[in-house]
């Protein structure tokens, strides 16, 4: 199995033995015919994995058990994994091994046993998921993500939400904001000593896999947090530019922006700006789906990898259908006049493939930070190996979902 992410996957059969087969198996008899007989039926069903887990035997009796399942699958398609020994599943032949909580660490196994010893490891929080992968593992066992008896010790059920974009957060704060959810009063923000001060021990911590920037008020922030950027392995960040709050007071100045510009946009894999910030960026007015494309194309050529024109304050839009590549038919005759109250769209520039994601409008539903929280959200698809398009995409299913929580209940 290749470690790399790959483009298309499917989900994989994967059979767990119990214990049950073997429960009355002694080192006199040694009779393990009934689990190879359900060794082979997977094999002959398809089977993708087949994890021994016998933890009621000896260290001598599962050598035994796994080298004669290892002679079962040789030679096809089905993978055999041994729970938690290492040495077990090299020393029989088997493909890998499995991986506990209570196991040798992941990186530890991959040195001693190479790139291809297979390994799964099991997870109960995001964190130790991320931290897994991080380390050599295959693939990692998520849970628990729905409520189950025999897991209850791993703490509360995550949820498929929290298994679709389930990180660790970890954050530097570049200024103290006074705020409520209708307006910001006012700001202290913080040097670049300081943000540096906080992001470097992060670094020496479990490594960090994605990166948003959000609120950068000040040049001197902007210069320290493009410095980190060149001197670390830190990721390539999304760049949330936060110009203005929605209640209109100015939240960077005008140095800070020009800094941005030149030393942030070229190391950005993604710039996501609203209306009024994109029109600050390029000194263009947007009133339409074609404002937009053109002022992504130059948000674009200054540097950033990608750009995502955020919709959501255009008044008028002409659109039509729901998510259009550029290409699928001309823009004259793909454009009509639609009310703004009835749909909002986006407009992603990835080197030139132009995407519109376009959705309805939730009536009367406010959510305070959406932004941010959008820009999060595809940092962390990015993170987890999708591409920019199908990061967007997923971001604006789980945003939207949130903006529809957030509406009143009629």
């Amino acid at each position: 199995m290749s470690r790399k992410p790959q483009e298309s996957q499917r989900l994989l059969l994967y059979l767990i033995t119990s214990g049950e087969m073997t429960a009355r198996t002694t080192p006199a008899t040694k009779d393990f015919s009934n689990l190879l007989y359900l060794v082979q039926a997977a094999v002959t069903a398809g089977i993708d994995l087949v994890q021994i887990r016998e933890k009621n035997l000896s260290a001598s009796m599962l050598y035994h058990l796994s080298a004669s399942a290892a002679r079962v699958t040789r030679g096809s398609a089905t993978k055999l994994l041994i729970n938690d020994r290492s040495d077990i599943a090299a020393g029989a032949g088997a493909d890998g091994v499995h991986l506990t909580t209570h196991s040798l660490p992941t990186d530890v196994v991959r040195r001693a046993f190479g790139d291809e010893f297979l390994i799964g490891a099991s997870t109960h929080s995001a964190r130790e998921a991320n931290v897994a992968r991080r380390r050599g593992a295959d693939f990692v066992v998520f849970g628990p993500v729905f409520e189950t008896a025999s897991k209850s010790k791993y703490g509360a059920p995550q949820g498929l939400r929290n298994l679709a974009f389930g990180f660790q957060a970890v954050a530097a704060i570049t200024s103290v904001t006074f705020q409520n959810t209708a307006r910001v009063f006012g700001a202290i923000h913080q040097t670049g000593e300081s943000v540096r001060a906080q992001v470097l021990p992060l670094l020496d911590d479990d490594g960090i896999i994605c990166a948003k920037l959000g609120m950068l008020p000040t040049r001197e922030v902007v210069f320290e947090v493009a410095r980190l950027f060149q001197e670390t392995d830190l990721p390539r960040p999304v760049v949330d530019p936060v110009t203005r709050s929605s209640s209109g007071r100015r939240l960077m100045e005008e140095e800070a922006l020009a800094a941005l510009i030149k030393e942030l946009l070229p190391l950005a894999r993604l710039v996501t700006p609203n209306i009024p910030e994109a029109e600050t960026f390029t000194g263009i007015t947007i009133l339409s789906e074609t404002d937009m494309r053109r002022a992504a194309v130059i948000i674009r050529e200054m540097g950033a990898g990608a750009v995502l024109i955020k919709g959501g304050h255009l008044k008028k839009q002409k659109a039509d259908g729901r998510r259009q590549t550029s290409g699928s038919k001309s823009q004259e005759a793909a454009e009509k006049e639609q009310d703004w109250s009835d749909e909002a769209i986006d407009v992603l520039d990835n080197d030139g493939k132009v995407t519109v994601f376009r959705e309805r409008r939730i009536k009367d539903a406010e959510l305070h930070g959406s932004g941010c929280i959008l820009s999060a959200a595809i940092a962390a698809g990015l993170g987890k190996g999708m591409t920019m398009e199908d990061s967007v995409g997923a971001a604006k299913s789980f945003v939207f979902e949130a903006i529809r929580d957030s509406a009143p209940r009629s």
